[in-house]
């Protein structure tokens, strides 16, 4: 099964590029039109965050979306058929010497949100010096799981399961190890697991602290990554910087200044946010 799914991959992003935006079109007439994936709670997602926009204008909003979806779908199988120079043209980081100089003086964090392409962030390695640890959630189907963590670590990344961020950070520290970290910190934490509700897109939600917290013990330096669109297969990232020394604050202010980033971001072109999650599932459960 693995070997059936690594050749179709292979076969796909090496299809010419009108055969692959023809391939593109299908998927998004079967998966918007079609299937209606989630068409419901994009809208109330969008209904939230936006309550002062028209039902019209978030039904554009909605599609546009959907489109990019699309993109970051096949876009996140696109680097099995790239060498480093390929994806580095495609996705820069412009100000990766910020990340270089912090991580002189002690490991960093950069933490991102679903926002514009979050998985190419897994070529991190290729721009640094340092060790480059990438935190993912494994998928439940093996194979599936195989082949999405092959893609991830072809730019040399190291791959660690979300489960074992805290053993990974502590375990390089107490070896003097000094290294990068990268994150996607904004999914719903479960209800019984919420230690701190924020307001985001002005709808209070349970947040996850656990990255900050780590941040803040490990006395990490913490960026933010601002990753901007610039049109389709091209990405570009800024980092910006959060704090220089977690342990000079405490993990609640981290996380705000986290959300705060990520929603200012969202406003300015809410097109590229991941819709389709349930992120405000919790919304008015606060106990």
């Amino acid at each position: 099964m693995y070997q059936l799914l690594y050749i179709l991959i292979k076969l796909v992003v090496h299809l010419p590029k009108w055969l692959k935006y023809l391939l593109e079109l299908k998927l998004f007439i079967i998966i918007y039109y079609l299937f209606g994936y989630r068409k419901q709670v994009v809208l109330d997602n969008l209904q939230l965050a936006f309550p002062d926009r028209s039902i019209r204008s978030l039904k554009k909003l909605r599609k546009q979306f959907y489109k990019h979806l699309i993109d970051v779908f096949m876009e996140t199988i696109q680097p099995l058929a790239w060498n480093k120079q390929q994806m580095q043209d495609h996705y820069k980081l412009l100000n990766v010497e910020l990340v270089e100089r912090a991580a002189e003086k002690g490991s960093v964090l950069l933490l991102g949100g679903h926002y514009a392409n979050w998985d190419w962030v897994c070529s991190i390695a290729s721009w640094v010096s340092k060790p480059a640890y990438v935190v993912y959630q494994p998928i439940s189907s093996g194979h599936f799981d195989k082949l999405v963590h092959l893609i991830r670590s072809r730019f040399g990344s190291i791959m660690v399961p979300n489960g074992k961020v805290a053993k990974t950070v502590l375990s390089n520290q107490r070896k003097g190890l000094t290294a990068i970290y990268t994150m996607v910190s904004d999914q719903s934490p479960m209800l019984t697991m919420a230690k701190l509700w924020l307001p985001f897109m002005g709808v209070e939600v349970p947040v996850h602290t656990g990255a900050a917290s780590l941040a803040v013990k490990s006395k990490m330096s913490v960026f933010y990554i601002k990753t901007h669109r610039v049109s389709k297969n091209h990405y570009e990232v800024e980092f910006e910087e959060l704090i220089d020394d977690a342990s000079k604050t405490d993990e609640v202010t981290l996380t705000k200044a986290y959300f705060n980033s990520l929603e200012k971001q969202i406003k300015e072109e809410p097109t590229y946010y991941f819709w389709t999650h349930k992120r405000w599932k919790h919304a008015g459960k606060k106990p």
